[in-house]
């Protein structure tokens, strides 16, 4: 499957058919990079809030906000005095995959490798984009029941 031109790992689709891919998370593993409940999106979901995504982070659309940029290596909202990668987003190299709140996306990053995306989310106003994994695998292997 190709979102935004770029290939979706085939462990993502592979454990989207194979029903190991749930819409929503409230316990396990994964929770202790987020909050309380993450949503994980299906594939065609993925690919519109993708496009949305970008748009917002395209210059001179409608519903540009540079909010959803980030900004690079800011401050950790938990801890000011730290400062976490990317900071900001490509959206070219990116894919929405779900999300742990209101404008709080969960992206595929490809920007360091299209073969191994890391995770990155964005940690609230000002904080920018955070890599919270190193791949899709980590994720799945998270995922309750895995």
């Amino acid at each position: 499957m190709i979102i935004n031109n770029l290939t979706i790992p085939e462990c993502l689709t592979r454990a989207i058919q194979d029903g190991k891919w749930p819409n929503r998370v409230t316990h396990g593993k994964l929770l202790e990079y987020f909050f309380d409940e993450v949503m994980l999106y299906g594939l065609e979901q993925m690919k519109s809030e993708t496009a949305v995504l970008t748009a917002c982070c395209t210059e001179g659309t409608e519903v540009y906000s540079p909010y959803y940029l980030g900004i690079a290596s800011g401050p950790d909202v938990r801890n000011p005095k730290k400062r976490h990668l990317p900071g900001t987003i490509d959206m070219s190299k990116a894919v929405v995959i779900g999300d742990w709140g209101i404008d709080a996306p969960i992206c595929l990053d490809y920007h360091d490798s299209i073969v191994s995306p890391s995770v990155v989310a964005l940690r609230g106003f000002g904080a920018g984009w955070e890599r919270v994994l190193a791949n899709i695998d980590v994720l799945i292997s998270m995922l309750p029941g895995a």
